[in-house]
């Protein structure tokens, strides 16, 4: 549901709370980024050593090595996110550090960090032809780029996106001259990323459960309670110029809304399964 630029958040969920349920939710992240990081690496490198096309499908491998090596980008890629939120959320930074991490956060920015990360531990610095190929292979990209406090529903398209910008990063690396591994295998280890990464999200949208709204209207305008499993806030809005005596209760789940409204008759602002919003700014 939409409100005026008037409106403003009452009645909060404790912050202890809140960021209590931050940091579980953001170790739940952190633990399948671990995981998928792991076994895509592990994937990767296995498909890659039966490729007939690959300069690199003869090079020996270290299945061990290679495991803690995409375990390590996995978890870097959740901390990044993890920082912003909290740096975001709860630090209070100014404008400056705040368009940083919102650079570093974005699906660019956290594709070349990754990269420059994972060129660092294997060849001790940072090979300038992995970047373009990381800044194309972004485009992509699934739901995993964005911060998992913010998951409220499920794409089961998004470990094919991952899958394909596997593909164009080892394809487009191979152009600029280094090769990593065959097309195949880049696809595969995308696929397997995916797919961890969105099981990790339908537990926190399942364990967020349905957003519930009940909102009243007076000549004062409307009060809006909101609730779920991580959090309950009530918003007041002097604009809300709804007819008066009007009672709507909303359901929100998996970006599906049920609305049911009892009173006066009258016109009803916008609503969606995407959040709340006071202005431009997402409040639940």
């Amino acid at each position: 549901m939409d409100f005026s630029p008037q409106a403003h958040v009452t009645e909060r969920s404790p912050l202890s709370r809140r960021i209590a349920v931050t940091i579980l939710i953001y170790l739940v992240d952190l633990f399948f980024n671990l995981i998928a990081g792991h076994y895509a690496a592990l994937t990767g490198a296995r498909i890659n050593s039966w490729s007939r096309s690959s300069s690199t499908a003869q090079t020996p491998y270290d299945g061990a090595e290679v495991a803690i090596l995409g375990g390590r980008a996995g978890l870097f890629k959740s901390g990044i996110l993890a920082v912003w939120h909290f740096g975001t959320a709860y630090g209070g930074v100014n404008m400056p550090i705040a368009v940083l991490f919102a650079m570093a956060s974005s699906r660019f920015g956290v594709a070349v960090l990754v990269t420059c990360f994972v060129s660092t531990m294997v060849l001790g610095t940072v090979n300038d032809s992995l970047i373009k190929p990381a800044l194309v292979a972004s485009l992509f990209l699934g739901s995993e780029t964005s911060p998992a406090t913010a998951a409220t529903s499920i794409s089961p398209t998004s470990p094919l996106w991952d899958a394909f910008s596997g593909y164009l990063f080892a394809r487009m690396a191979r152009r600029e001259g280094f090769e990593i591994c065959s097309n195949k295998a880049g696809f595969a280890a995308g696929l397997v990323y995916g797919i961890f990464t969105t099981i990790s999200r339908v537990i926190i949208v399942f364990a967020r459960g349905p957003t519930v709204s009940d909102s009243r209207t007076s000549m004062m305008g409307s009060t809006t309670r909101v609730r779920n499993n991580f959090e309950s806030y009530t918003v007041v809005d002097p604009g809300d110029r709804r007819t008066e005596g009007v009672f709507t209760n909303t359901w929100t789940f998996l970006g599906q809304t049920r609305s049911n409204s009892y009173g006066s008759s009258y016109s009803v602002g916008s609503v969606s399964g995407t959040g709340l919003f006071i202005g431009n700014q997402r409040v639940g």
